[in-house]
């Protein structure tokens, strides 16, 4: 039964059930998920950077028309 409903025919405060544990969701993990996320997405702006830095330089030097 759904707790919402156990709740509001519930005549005092002191007899509320437990709330229920939150169903489990895929698609929000935590936040150790969204940390390790962020900084692999850091790691690769990164490595985009320094790639990009070293075509301009090759483009600079004359390396690639």
């Amino acid at each position: 039964m759904d707790w919402h409903i156990v709740a509001s025919n519930v005549d005092k405060k002191a007899n509320l059930p437990k709330v229920p544990k939150p169903y489990p969701r895929w698609w929000a993990a935590g936040k150790q998920a969204d940390e390790a996320k962020r900084e692999d997405r850091v790691i690769r702006l990164e490595a985009a950077r320094a790639r990009r830095r070293e075509r301009a330089q090759a483009i600079a030097d004359g390396r690639i028309a």
